[in-house]
């Protein structure tokens, strides 16, 4: 990231902070070195602080499940560090538990990035869930399940910090970046 992307992220956090809304920190910022797009990322990717407020219990509740997901994975990883023993072992280990407690601290500190990055790693993952299908179907379709109402809760939670932003990219309205207001 540019410094001056870095310098009007700074700006917008503040102006944000303070109690200005998005459309106007997004106007106030406009024209200044970056292009509309990054900025209109830059602006919808940024907490209100009511907003955090609000949905706070919906993000414990996230965090907590990114911490089972780690603990499982810590799981995962002995068993499969055991297998292979040696240095690789704890390779392996610490590389698949410290996705999710990345994540865990983004969910944490209210990323969108932690959020996005949830999302496409699971939305890639849901093609290998169907490998035992054949060998245990009841099993693979329960963790489908389970999988598919985790990524949607979490989804659910990303719109609600996050309402200025559509699947990947900021909303845009009629040729411009649009902030909607949410009623609280």
């Amino acid at each position: 990231m540019c410094a001056k992307t870095k310098e009007l992220r700074k700006r917008a956090y503040d102006l944000i902070s303070t109690g200005s809304d998005k459309q106007s920190t997004y106007n106030t910022l406009k024209g200044q070195g970056i292009t509309d797009a990054k900025l209109a990322f830059v602006v919808a990717s940024i907490c209100t602080p009511q907003t955090i407020q609000q949905y706070a219990w919906r993000t414990r509740i996230v965090v907590a499940i990114l911490v089972i997901q780690a603990f499982l994975a810590s799981l995962f990883a002995l068993s499969f560090g055991l297998k292979t023993g040696g240095a690789l072992m704890w390779f392996a280990s610490g590389l698949i538990v410290s996705i999710p407690l990345i994540l865990v601290y983004g969910f944490a500190r209210d990323r969108l990035w932690a959020y996005n990055a949830y999302l496409m790693l699971t939305i890639t993952g849901l093609a290998s869930q169907f490998r035992g299908f054949s060998n245990d179907p009841q099993g693979t379709l329960i963790a489908l399940a389970v999988n598919l109402a985790m990524l949607g809760y979490i989804l659910y939670v990303r719109y609600c910090l996050f309402p200025e932003v559509t699947f990947m990219t900021p909303v845009k309205r009629d040729g411009d970046y649009y902030f909607p207001v949410k009623a609280a």
